[in-house]
């Protein structure tokens, strides 16, 4: 018995933003021959949940906003790990959060959108996350994570620069694509699966790692994973092997 980590976004939901036939069909081959399959996501438990019920994806973990949350196959929590309480009001003072164009706050199982700019590229109604005020956004509690959306890949890097040199030490800083996730220091998608192999224990299973982006970059260390074609070079130069996908990865590892 194996088990397989997808990364969902760039990774398994890549071609035009959507899940394939080809990888949904070899997720299914994969668990019918006894193995495992899971996500591990810089996404909160809500928003992953959407995509996995919109295309019908079989589980049986989820690690979350970057392993700040983990999963069982039934949702019960494994592990989570909470943010310095009111994290977020330093966090908003700093200068390069004025320019990034919305904030996602993450609890456990719920998440909260707060817009800085009107004209934003995420539609909360669809994402069914309520949005809240700079004040509301104050007075939450229990955040595992905090995601800042900027309008392109440069200001991306840029912001996860600065804020890493700014939290090093105290907070983790990743980033994937036009997002910079902000959890516990020490938290990351590594430690969010050896916490999933520890609790289930499943240590003694081979574990496989998928990943396209900087976020992944703990895991595929960690557990020298693998990648897509579509990744960064550097992702690429960090991986074992790179695949045309998640279901090349899943067949190749079924024969060997």
């Amino acid at each position: 018995m194996k088990i397989a980590a997808s990364d969902f976004d760039g990774t398994l939901y890549r071609k035009n933003q959507k899940v394939t036939m080809e990888d949904l069909a070899a997720i299914a081959h994969w668990r019918a021959a006894g193995n495992l399959f899971g996500i591990a996501t810089g996404r909160g438990l809500v928003l992953i949940l959407q995509r996995i019920y919109e295309y019908n994806i079989p589980f049986d973990f989820l690690v979350c906003t970057n392993g700040a949350a983990v999963f069982d196959d039934k949702l019960n929590i494994l592990a989570n790990h909470i943010l310095p309480t009111q994290i977020q009001q330093d966090l908003l003072s700093q200068k390069m959060v004025e320019h990034c164009q919305h904030v996602i706050f993450f609890t456990t199982k719920k998440a909260y959108l707060y817009p800085i700019y009107n004209e934003i590229c995420i539609d909360s109604a669809n994402l069914n996350i309520p949005k809240i005020t700079l004040q509301e956004a104050f007075r939450l509690s229990g955040l595992i994570q905090i995601t800042l959306f900027y309008p392109d890949a440069e200001e991306t890097a840029v912001a996860q620069s600065i804020l890493q040199n700014h939290y090093s030490g105290s907070l983790y800083i990743s980033s994937n694509q036009c997002f910079v996730d902000i959890t516990a220091c020490g938290v990351d998608k590594a430690t969010g699966l050896q916490e999933l192999l520890k609790e289930q224990h499943w240590n003694h299973m081979p574990l496989l790692t998928i990943g396209d982006d900087k976020n992944d970059l703990p895991m595929i260390e960690r557990f020298q994973g693998y990648t897509v074609e579509s990744a960064a070079d550097l992702i690429k130069k960090t991986a074992v092997k790179v695949y045309p996908s998640v279901g090349d990865l899943l067949l190749d590892h079924l024969t060997s």
